[in-house]
């Protein structure tokens, strides 16, 4: 993870906007355990958690916000998966409430190697037409669906960015 990603979260944080970021891996919480240890991301800001399974009262957010986080999990049946997910963050999202959802561009599942020193990783990929279909069938209303093009040193990541309402 790089440290101007960081403290621009950082900046985030000092402007009154409560933030809690949620991870279920091992690795990424002890990342966040020393970044919080370095000052760097607020005290308290993070905890291990399940995306299937969110650890919050009904109505709790004004905004929740998958960057990236959706990729991992499967399209599968309606209520399962990727739709447990969107459900979730349905669930915990106040009335009118949005949900900033961003995903990778491509076709199917698919094993790609980032080139981020993690390795290779499943990558469930998504058309406007596939991420659309799963938002709307968890009653979310989208404002806003659109490609977006992230330049590389060695490559352009094309991704999918989506604003959805409660």
């Amino acid at each position: 993870m790089r440290n101007r990603k960081w403290q621009r979260y950082k900046i985030r944080f000092r402007k009154g906007i409560n933030v809690i970021g949620i991870d279920n891996s091992e690795g990424i919480i002890e990342i966040l355990k020393e970044l919080e240890h370095k000052n760097i991301i607020p005290q308290n800001s993070f905890q291990k958690s399940d995306i299937l399974n969110l650890p919050f009262k009904n109505e709790t957010f004004d905004v929740v916000r998958h960057c990236a986080s959706l990729v991992h999990i499967p399209i599968t049946t309606k209520g399962e998966m990727l739709d447990k997910a969107i459900f979730e963050s349905y669930r915990v999202l106040k009335n009118k409430g949005i949900a900033h959802i961003i995903v990778k561009e491509g076709k199917g599942i698919n094993y790609i190697d980032t080139n981020e020193g993690l390795g290779g990783r499943i990558f469930q990929l998504h058309t406007k037409e596939t991420i659309k279909m799963v938002i709307e069938r968890n009653n979310f209303k989208i404002i806003e669906l659109k490609h977006i093009e992230e330049k590389r040193p060695k490559s352009v990541v094309k991704w999918i960015t989506v604003i959805a309402q409660k």
